[in-house]
């Protein structure tokens, strides 16, 4: 990748061949970017172009295509989706290119159109997998329908048609709704959603590809897989023997981990296993091969990892810290806040040494400040706060460069931060 040109969303999967696919979004002068990729062997050597650029899977003279997503199949095609917002003002998409090894595309030249929905929620909160069949699915959350946020899915067949319509399928149902949807390949010819519901529950529904009004596998708003615990997903993956493991962080930023199998029944409680009961930055989990997993999660800048076995069990049941006087940090750090640039909303972290008075503000390039996230008194310990673009007064922010500032312990932390429209 080019050093001299911005880049950003950057996804790797490995390919059947012993390849790794790598894509990302290319900025080409702003407010234009595009989708790229690039193919690389064993040795590190690139095979699609001479040149660092890499293959432009989605271009154009304007728009953005941002947030690429790249899978692989056991036939060795490749599926990359993305978000484009170049349609018009209100309306964005999520679009989709299936390629093989040698680079060369099978569906339209920038790729078919899935769906369609709000900009703003596309933008982070879509997912997608293969379908087992040379096609792919598709999850996102928008409003399009009501101020309830609810998820929708979309289908692509193999020879690039979208067989659900871009306005998709509905996963979830109001009142209940449902945001930050994660998909994985079923194994057959279907795929998993999972997703926190706006009953308090995480919840999974299962869909295969056919005609829409058979997609969704079980009942309306899909299979509490959790119960009373709400939170943001982080991984969904096949443990094997026909069970799956879904993990997300609870609203008090707990890690969670649960076991399902093809029948959506719990299998590591109602609850599922709360390996680290503290707060974590972030929370992520991967097979261990062995029909458990591992489980990472980053607490005040430090990572653990613990492994859950097959029946949900760990050492101890309680993770691998059990003295809550180490997870204190030594010092008040300001992070950099992800994603950054951002376009809708930016998560942004920060530590407190000691307890005490503290304030979170930004400010635009003249020193106003234009909000003020956090101000009070915080006790020492990791803290997490999520930005909209917008001012105190709940108005919208131009794009530009603001200044992120904490202040803690008589000292002041800043971070440059960049809101793209």
């Amino acid at each position: 990748i080019d050093v001299d040109y911005e880049q950003w969303d950057h996804h790797i999967v490995s390919h059947i061949d012993n390849y790794s696919i790598i894509t990302w979004s290319h900025d080409v002068g702003w407010p234009r970017a595009e989708v790229r990729a690039q193919c690389l062997n064993l040795k590190g050597e690139r095979l699609w172009l001479e040149d660092t650029l890499g293959l432009v899977i989605a271009g154009g003279e304007e728009g953005q295509k941002r947030d690429p997503g790249v899978w692989t199949d056991s036939t060795g095609y490749i599926y990359l989706t993305w978000n484009d917002i170049t349609d018009d003002s209100l309306v964005g998409g999520i679009y989709a290119q299936k390629i093989d090894i040698e680079g060369n595309k099978y569906w339209d030249e920038n790729g078919v159109k899935a769906c369609y929905g709000f900009i703003g929620d596309l933008n982070r909160f879509y997912d997608a997998t293969i379908d087992g069949n040379g096609g792919v699915f598709m999850s996102w959350y928008d409003r399009r329908f009501s101020s309830q946020a609810n998820i929708y899915a979309a289908w692509v067949d193999s020879i690039g048609s979208t067989r659900w319509g871009l306005e998709g399928i509905t996963i979830t149902f109001d009142p209940n709704g449902g945001v930050w949807p994660l998909m994985e390949y079923d194994g057959h010819n279907g795929a998993y959603i999972g997703y926190p519901s706006g009953s308090g529950n995480q919840n999974v529904q299962w869909i295969k590809s056919g005609p829409a009004e058979e997609a969704t596998q079980w009942e309306e708003n899909g299979k509490p897989i959790t119960v009373s615990v709400i939170g943001h997903p982080n991984s969904l993956f096949y443990a094997g023997n026909n069970e799956w493991i879904f993990s997300f962080k609870g609203e008090e930023r707990q890690a969670f981990s649960q076991k399902f199998d093809t029948t959506g029944t719990c299998l590591w409680g109602e609850r599922g296993k709360n390996v680290w009961p503290y707060e974590v930055s972030d929370y992520c989990a991967v097979t261990d091969n062995a029909g458990g997993a591992i489980v990472i999660a980053n607490l005040f800048d430090t990572y653990y990892a613990q492994r859950i076995d097959s029946d949900g069990h760990y050492p101890g049941e309680t993770g691998i810290v059990d003295d809550m006087e180490n997870l204190i940090p030594g010092v008040c750090a300001l992070h950099t806040p992800y994603p950054n640039p951002f376009n809708s909303s930016t998560q942004i972290n920060f530590d407190i040494a000691a307890n005490g008075h503290t304030s979170l503000t930004i400010y635009n390039l003249a020193g106003k400040e234009v909000t003020q996230l956090s101000n009070g008194f915080h006790k020492a310990g990791g803290y997490s706060v999520l930005w909209t673009g917008k001012t105190n007064n709940g108005g919208n922010l131009p794009s530009g460069v603001y200044f992120l500032c904490l202040k803690s312990g008589g000292r002041t932390y800043t971070k440059k931060i960049t809101l793209i429209k």
